[in-house]
């Protein structure tokens, strides 16, 4: 029965019958996993019990994100790369660059929130070709929010389970984290370019005024807001505080002051803001959990028991190869959750575990993006297109993806496994 639950609600976001939002079909099929006793009360709350950190997080970087954006920040950054006459090759590399540090700071989901409006601003005018400039840099977009998000704690709700999961060192994890992150998005800049210049113009020109036109005062705040939130997880670190308390306070801070400035109102961030993932991720953790309690655990824990006496640099790609398809398949949060309780049920030192935490992370993060269902980034960036009545069929997205992601995620996992040869 759980399974059947599980490819129902996978068929019911995929093919969305009756125009159901994604996150009912998986609120619907998380209530009837409990009516039928595929998950009980306590494992509901043993779930929620896991996620909280990850969806305060999750909440907490929607709001800051928002009001980043109502007050002209991203903007402001996004005047730093749209030149006047700029070449495409340079425009590619520079908003590469910027993609990969919003993600870094504001996570996959903030920055598929805030470049998707300003790609599509950019580059509006192209919007009636069928394969565009538009939706080129869209697309770079949406990968890179998810290839770049591997460097923080924060900068994935994916990173959040398994640093608490792992009880991993903030400055650890950063440490190992740095190498296959800047192998990723090099690898994505390298092969993206080649497969996505044909269909650019040499030259972009743009009309800078609109992205100029932002307040100083504004600015500044959004500046110092961002030195805040390095200080506070800085302190974090030092003192073991809850990360994703300081994120929701700093988030706070920071609506409150666009309210104040009239940036924004309580009705249309009531009405922007995509909360629905909330509910929506919630949810398929109790239909995954439906899985675990189908014996799933049991099958991950017998395919990763094969690698006891592989050498360990094998043992990074393996577990990376598995867990990117596995999380393209049923979502890299709930993946994230699983994969992790199968790696700490080996009977291996706690180094050897954390590595292959690490392979499962960038696994999550970066091959999840083979499929539309496999990242909420990427729900959140079709959700996105659809405000602007863009749409990127199944197939073609799909194509992208097997020649892009399978290359990034060797890149970062090869970067893995020079780390640990240096550390360990």
């Amino acid at each position: 029965m759980a399974y059947l639950l599980f490819v129902s609600t996978m068929l019911f976001i995929y093919l969305r019958p009756f125009s159901l939002p994604i996150w009912l079909s998986a609120v619907i099929f998380a209530f009837l996993a409990y009516l039928l006793d595929v998950v009980s009360f306590s494992d509901i709350k043993f779930v929620f019990s896991i996620v909280t950190d990850s969806t305060v997080a999750l909440l907490a970087l929607i709001l800051l994100s928002i009001s980043f954006d109502k007050l002209g920040f991203f903007k402001h950054l996004a005047s730093f790369i749209a030149f006047k006459c700029i070449s495409s090759f340079s425009f590619f590399i520079l908003l590469s660059i910027l993609a990969s540090l919003i993600a870094i700071i504001f996570a996959n989901d903030g920055a598929i929130l805030v470049l998707t409006p300003i790609i599509y601003r950019l580059f509006s005018h192209y919007k009636n070709e069928n394969f565009s400039p538009l939706l080129v840099f869209l697309l770079c977009v949406s990968f890179l929010s998810d290839f770049a998000s591997n460097l923080l704690p924060f900068s994935n709700l994916t990173n959040i389970i398994t640093v608490k999961m792992f009880s991993l060192n903030f400055f650890d994890f950063v440490l190992f984290m740095f190498l296959p992150q800047i192998f990723a998005i090099i690898s994505f800049m390298f092969l993206a370019y080649i497969i996505f210049k044909r269909y650019l113009p040499k030259y972009l020109c743009f009309d800078k005024k609109e992205l100029l036109n932002t307040s100083k005062k504004d600015i500044l705040f959004c500046y110092f807001v961002v030195f805040l939130l390095f200080f506070s997880v800085f302190i974090a670190s030092k003192f073991n505080l809850e990360l994703y308390f300081i994120l929701f306070i700093i988030s706070l801070l920071s609506l409150f002051y666009a309210f104040i400035r009239g940036s924004m109102s309580f009705f249309s961030l009531v009405k922007e803001a995509p909360f629905s993932v909330i509910p929506f991720s919630l949810a398929l953790f109790v239909v995954v959990f439906g899985l675990k309690n189908a014996d799933l655990l049991s099958f991950m824990q017998d395919i990763f028991g094969y690698l006891s006496d592989s050498n360990l640099f094998f043992q990074i790609f393996y577990v990376g190869i598995f867990s990117s398809l596995a999380s393209s398949l049923i979502n890299n949060l709930p993946m994230t959750f699983l994969g992790n309780m199968a790696i700490d049920s080996f009977a291996l030192e706690q180094n050897h575990k954390i590595f292959l935490a690490y392979s499962h992370l960038l696994a999550c993060n970066i091959g999840s993006k083979i499929t539309p269902i496999g990242s909420l980034a990427t729900l959140l960036w079709l959700y996105s297109l659809s405000l602007y009545d863009l749409r990127i069929s199944f197939f073609r997205y799909m194509a992208f993806s097997f020649l892009i992601t399978f290359f990034v995620l060797f890149a970062a996992l090869f970067g893995l496994c020079l780390t640990v040869a240096i550390v360990y």
